[in-house]
């Protein structure tokens, strides 16, 4: 049985350094607080994204993963009706919650259906003193 969707699930690939945000302040230092922010603001979330995106759902009960699309850039994802982040709005009307939390290199963002087995990760690495967006994984 394959977990509930919150929203798209994405891993990103083919990180190059040319698509990193290079006159955009980083939000906060804080990962807590750059989340809120970029969650919050649509044109932020687009400067901490790295293209291209590959779409992945891991089925919970037998823990296999898989690719159901890519996306090469911004107007690909839009095209497809899937937002980067849930919105104040879906946050509350799905009775979604999160969880941030830090592992290793890594700073998670665990958006997940309250009293359900469903969850986004937004995994995120810090480069050139801020966060980017580098995998989403959806259980």
């Amino acid at each position: 049985m394959k977990g509930t969707w919150i929203g798209f699930a994405t891993i990103l690939v083919g990180i190059s350094s040319s698509a990193f945000a290079r006159d955009v302040t980083c939000p906060s230092q804080d990962f807590g607080q750059f989340y809120q922010v970029v969650r919050s603001v649509p044109t932020l979330q687009n400067q901490f994204i790295q293209f291209p995106i590959l779409h992945k759902e891991t089925d919970i009960t037998d823990g296999k993963t898989t690719v159901k699309a890519t996306y090469a850039n911004l107007s690909q994802l839009k095209s497809a009706k899937r937002d980067v982040f849930p919105s104040d709005n879906e946050m509350k009307t799905k009775n979604l919650g999160i969880r941030i939390k830090s592992k290793g290199s890594e700073f998670i963002a665990a958006v997940f259906v309250n009293d359900t087995d469903a969850m986004d990760e937004y995994v995120f690495k810090k480069i050139r003193g801020c966060f980017y967006l580098s995998e989403i994984r959806a259980y």
